[in-house]
């Protein structure tokens, strides 16, 4: 994954999309929201692990399920990452949070809610565009496979390039929400990364 390669997301996010149904408007409309509505753990670590596991299921195309055995540890996981930065977000034990949920992509999504400047977000189809190959099960479900791709959205973000592309994407991601009636946000460097492997991985996947 690199830089030079993921300009090429922001011509694709300037063009209108090749389909437009209501649950690609969904994920990009509510995204905001819930960034705001995970952004306060409030008193109750476990309250606000149940309501970010809820929220981020309802984004994706799975019912949430939460193992009780490791559920209460996973909550103290979370708020952990929630105060992580860079340097620090490997030492936070992530597996108590995808054992709760039984997965680790879904771990990388609220993860994402909690921290969205140091946490991308990971899925079968990025890590596709990432390797040039699909994953298996069995990759997907290995936490170490995320702490690589993590490592790999902050390399690209320390190239000298970077700030460019930054401002690129953010007006790119603005000109796509105009298009489907969505009002535009900010989003951090780390989410620029992933949406442009995602858009990538979108357009890879139609052809």
């Amino acid at each position: 994954m690199q830089l030079p390669s993921l300009f090429a997301a922001t011509e694709l996010l300037r063009r209108p999309p090749p389909i437009v149904d209501l649950r690609s408007n969904a994920y990009l409309a509510t995204y905001p929201a819930l960034l705001a509505a995970a952004s306060n753990p409030g008193d109750s670590p476990w309250a606000w692990f149940c309501q970010i596991a809820a929220m981020t299921y309802g984004w994706m195309p799975r019912v949430v399920r939460l193992d009780m055995e490791h559920s209460r540890t996973a909550a103290q996981s979370l708020l952990a990452a929630h105060h992580a930065t860079q340097e620090s977000m490997q030492k936070i034990q992530i597996t108590p949070i995808s054992l709760s949920v039984r997965s680790v992509v879904g771990a990388s999504k609220m993860l994402h809610f909690a921290n969205p400047n140091v946490y991308p977000i990971w899925d079968s189809r990025i890590e596709t565009t990432r390797l040039g190959k699909a994953p298996g099960l069995t990759h997907m479900q290995a936490p170490e496979n995320y702490w690589r791709y993590c490592a790999e959205v902050h390399e690209v973000r320390m190239h000298r390039d970077f700030r460019g592309f930054y401002v690129e994407m953010e007006a790119a991601l603005a000109a796509r929400l105009e298009y489907l009636g969505i009002e535009p946000y900010p989003i951090s460097e780390v989410r620029a990364v992933e949406l442009a492997v995602f858009e990538l991985s979108a357009r890879s996947n139609e052809g």
